[in-house]
């Protein structure tokens, strides 16, 4: 009875998500503990959801700050000087071009937020994929390649999910894991060089770097968010955190936690500013903790359940 429940439980929750019949957030919860009131748990479902729930706040903590952390640096401009190396790098050759843009999107993809990464590299390198005839497909491609890629860092969603079904640390997961994404990052660049050589060659393009150097605009509210001079402070603040969480001295929550703090207390010390970054990143952060807890509602009810 439990096995066949356990089965229908798990068949019926990527039914309702593949079909789009309900989203992600409701079926992880709504499923499993319809599933355990069948398999005749009644309310100890309740004790179930909240041990998934326990098990995994430390991994929605880490999640959450993770992203306030990145956005902050990105809303100080720590990633500016970077983006403007590559775009004068990549000049006009349309192999360079493609390969920038994966290498911005992996770059802009360290928060592991999908939506940012899109939003930041698609309009700093569209111009210059219309101005020198690429296929917009191509952009869309190899930025998706980069971000896929990019997204097994311990802070992204798919390592999170992870870890938190297998009910492991994330340190020890991610650890095997750092060579394989190496190798899947160089294959991501080969595979940008392919695609710009081809565009080349339908284009004609035999020429490269003919005087084309295309800068990214800032709007006036990006400006004022931007804190140039503290520039070196965050590279500094952002390798010290990742090689503390990739060190495993340290919680993995606890590191994002202080690491948001002193990114926030350094680049906006005024009260009303950081009010103002966190109201900005709240929406993304809320969303994926939200699904986290969601899924630790089913991991606890099918672990302790036995289905």
């Amino acid at each position: 009875m439990i096995l066949a429940t356990g089965i229908v439980t798990i068949a019926l929750l990527l039914a309702l998500i593949l079909s789009k019949k309900m989203s992600a957030l409701s079926a992880l919860v709504i499923v499993p503990v319809l599933g355990s009131l069948v398999a005749g748990f009644g309310l100890e479902t309740a004790d179930f959801a909240i041990k998934g729930i326990q098990a995994i706040a430390p991994v929605v903590a880490m999640f959450v700050f993770a992203i306030l952390f990145f956005g902050v640096l990105t809303d100080a401009g720590m990633f500016d000087p970077i983006i403007n190396i590559i775009l004068k790098m990549v000049g006009s050759d349309p192999r360079k071009v493609c390969v920038g843009a994966a290498l911005l999107a992996m770059l802009v993809h360290l928060d592991g937020s999908g939506a940012v990464t899109f939003l930041v590299a698609v309009p700093a390198m569209l111009p210059l994929f219309d101005k020198l005839g690429l296929d917009r497909r191509v952009l869309a491609c190899v930025i998706a390649l980069g971000a896929g890629t990019m997204n097994l860092v311990p802070w992204g969603g798919p390592t999170l999910r992870a870890a938190t079904a297998l009910q492991v640390k994330i340190t020890d997961l991610y650890s095997p894991v750092i060579i394989p994404q190496l190798a899947g990052l160089l294959f991501v660049l080969g595979i940008s060089w392919f695609l710009g050589r081809r565009e080349a060659r339908r284009l004609g393009i035999q020429t490269t770097n003919v005087g084309v150097v295309h800068q990214r605009e800032l709007i006036p509210e990006e400006q004022t968010m931007r804190r140039p001079r503290l520039f070196w402070v965050n590279i500094l603040l952002t390798i010290a955190t990742i090689g503390l969480l990739v060190s495993g001295w340290v919680a993995p929550a606890l590191v994002f936690m202080i690491g948001a703090i002193l990114a926030l207390t350094i680049n906006y010390p005024i009260l009303k500013e950081q009010k103002e970054r966190i109201d900005a990143h709240a929406k993304a952060a809320l969303l994926m903790a939200s699904i986290l807890l969601a899924a630790g509602v089913f991991t606890g009810i099918m672990k302790e359940s036995g289905m």
